[in-house]
């Protein structure tokens, strides 16, 4: 019989969280809600010290300007983070973009309207990765480079790779054209992503492109991948490990 984990410990705040209730996250488990509203740190800030705090976290509001301008600092940020609020409203967004249904708090033509480059500049990014895949494999890296570079060397939008794992990112990747395909020399083989590489977040099981990479090199590989595990990701990098010449993560 498996142990239950117990729910982690709600800790209510605003940011800066106080030093008192940081602590705790040594000893417990412990969440943190904070009320965006109501915090000093806001949008760029905010994200920056979330990012370095690298905490379980819950993003509260009840302004939706306060929500939005978030957002799009998000999507503009040159730093990962790790806030599971933040990648809802941007995958959700993104759908919306792309004309596919999508759950937002807000009604999102005016936000795509405001932001419409910071769209443009995610979507670019996200449709890198079906070059990518071909990228991992050695005898179609020559192919990659007949296609479109995006020469921004810029890290705005590399929080695109917390989207991978989300359960509707194969919605999200549906209706990809080939005439959009590019391929970007920083994303495609520096460890930028918080001293990981773009195939840390690539190797994922709800990502298609991974899946169709290790099922065209090795079906019982594929078989393992694909059917229910315990820690899954985790199960799913150390399956990758095998194949050769697919960067390790």
């Amino acid at each position: 019989m498996t142990d239950t984990p117990e729910a982690p410990v709600v800790i209510q705040t605003s940011a800066p969280i106080p030093v008192t209730d940081l602590k705790r996250k040594f000893t417990e488990n412990v969440e943190f809600h904070i009320d965006v509203d109501s915090s000093r740190l806001k949008d760029a800030a905010l994200i920056t010290y979330l990012s370095n705090l690298n905490i379980a976290a819950r993003l509260k509001f009840s302004d939706q300007i306060v929500m939005q301008n978030l957002l799009a600092a998000y999507l503009k940020s040159t730093v990962l983070v790790s806030i599971a609020d933040l990648e809802e409203l941007a995958i959700n967004v993104i759908l919306a973009a792309t004309g596919k249904p999508a759950r937002l708090p807000f009604d999102p033509a005016p936000f795509i309207e405001e932001h419409y480059e910071l769209i443009e500049l995610w979507l670019k990014r996200l449709d890198s990765l079906p070059l990518y895949a071909m990228h991992c494999k050695e005898d179609y890296r020559d192919e990659v480079l007949k296609y479109p570079q995006d020469e921004d060397e810029t890290l705005a939008g590399l929080n695109f790779v917390k989207l991978i794992a989300h359960e509707n990112f194969p919605v999200l990747m549906l209706g990809i054209e080939e005439q959009d395909y590019n391929w970007n020399k920083t994303f495609f083989n520096e460890y930028c992503f918080g001293g990981a590489n773009l195939f840390h977040f690539f190797a994922h099981r709800n990502n298609p492109y991974f899946m169709a990479l290790i099922g065209s090199d090795n079906p019982e590989l594929f078989a393992k991948a694909a059917v229910p595990l315990d820690n899954a990701v985790a199960k799913t990098l150390q399956l990758t490990k095998e194949i050769e010449h697919v960067p390790s993560a």
